[in-house]
């Protein structure tokens, strides 16, 4: 058995395109969908996704990083590429030669990317911070923000943007959120003049605050086909882009009293077959997922019993089953009738599918299909 066919990520590059003609259909052709592909695409590869959706017509690219936007740029990506995470001022050099958009969250930010942009005007956006206490300009103090940096030379205020802090599960408290960013963006209009893209929604406020898609939207885990905190009915069409598969390695009979695994924490009930699983933690299968994960072999769940190791998982096989050591094993997708997706294995692991997608590890080998 190889590396490469030991544990790997199959990405569904059609299903990330489906998926953004989905978004882009449900908020309307006067609003312009960015394709959020920070962390690796969340996991799903940021450079064939980039491409991908470059091809498909998508001009809009959201990076966390300037290492995350420099390498699209030496992928041959050419859209527009916001940088939506803190810009150190230390690289504006870099961000001017590689046509980025950095995004301006202090005075010391503009001052250094306004003596970095040379000839040509640097086109910038300003992040505000409407209640969320992370990063940005306090929505309190945009006046006062904008005084300082209005008669920088060379700096083009292009865009101004906010981020929700729990758009599934408080409309209150977004709402609040909405009404701070638009009192932000007014009081910043009047002294730097309109800015030509406002945004404000990621996947979840997109689905459920119409009013606020502005004239950009920035889906993240909804063009992979992840969702989570939204109403069923809400849920446009998406389809996941993301399968985990692994191998069966080893099959061992186990007895009564047996105890399988690190920490001892699973005891055998009774006379069964386990099987060794060729995925670990190293490779990004939660941890949390011990004793309570589930895996598809040979189309029927196999639960996993004992702790996540490194390198291996244990699955429970039962007596009289059929599997074989070198079967495909499925922790993430579908397999026959059986579907595990990212938010069961986010909620067995309580945490969330941006977590469970973006941890996939650099191990793992990625298969691509178009």
């Amino acid at each position: 058995m190889s590396d490469r066919d030991r544990a790997w990520l199959e990405i569904d590059l059609g299903a990330v395109v489906h998926n953004f003609h989905q978004i882009q259909r449900r908020v309307g052709g006067h609003t312009t969908t960015m394709a959020v592909v920070k962390a690796d695409a969340y996991g799903h590869g940021a450079v064939p996704v980039a491409r991908v959706l470059e091809n498909s017509g998508v001009g809009w690219f959201g990076v966390a990083t300037v290492d995350e936007a420099l390498e699209l740029r030496a992928a041959g990506v050419g859209g527009m590429i916001l940088i939506m995470g803190l810009s150190a001022p230390q690289r504006a050099a870099e961000v001017v030669e590689a046509r980025l958009t950095p995004t301006i969250m202090s005075s010391a930010d503009a001052r250094a990317f306004s003596a970095a942009a040379g000839d040509a005007p640097l086109a910038v956006h300003i992040k505000a911070d409407s209640g969320m206490c992370r990063m940005g300009v306090r929505h309190d103090d945009m006046a006062d923000f904008c005084r300082q940096i209005k008669d920088l030379p060379d700096l083009r205020y292009e865009g101004i943007f906010s981020h929700f802090a729990n758009a599934g599960l408080d409309p209150d408290f977004s709402r609040f959120q909405i009404r701070n960013f638009q009192q932000a963006v007014d009081v910043a209009q009047q002294i730097l003049g309109p800015f030509k893209w406002h945004h404000m929604c990621a996947s979840t406020a997109l689905l459920l605050y119409d009013d606020a898609h502005l004239n950009m939207v920035r889906p993240g885990d909804l063009l992979y086909g992840m969702m989570e905190d939204v109403p069923p009915e809400a849920l446009p069409p998406v389809k996941p882009a993301m399968t985990v598969k692994a191998r069966l390695g080893l099959i061992k009979p186990v007895k009564p009293g047996d105890r399988v695994g690190y920490g001892c924490i699973h005891q055998v009930a009774e006379s069964q077959d386990v099987g060794i699983v060729t995925i670990g933690y190293a490779d990004g299968y939660p941890r949390q997922l011990s004793n309570v994960g589930q895996t598809i072999i040979r189309g029927k769940r196999r639960p996993i019993v004992g702790r996540v190791s490194m390198d291996t998982v244990i699955v429970s096989l039962g007596t009289g089953h059929d599997c074989q050591v070198g079967d495909e094993v499925v922790l993430l997708g579908r397999q026959g009738e059986e579907r595990i997706t990212a938010e069961e294995l986010a909620a067995r692991a309580g945490t969330i599918t941006q977590e469970i997608a973006s941890r996939m590890g650099k191990r793992l080998h990625r298969v691509y299909q178009e």
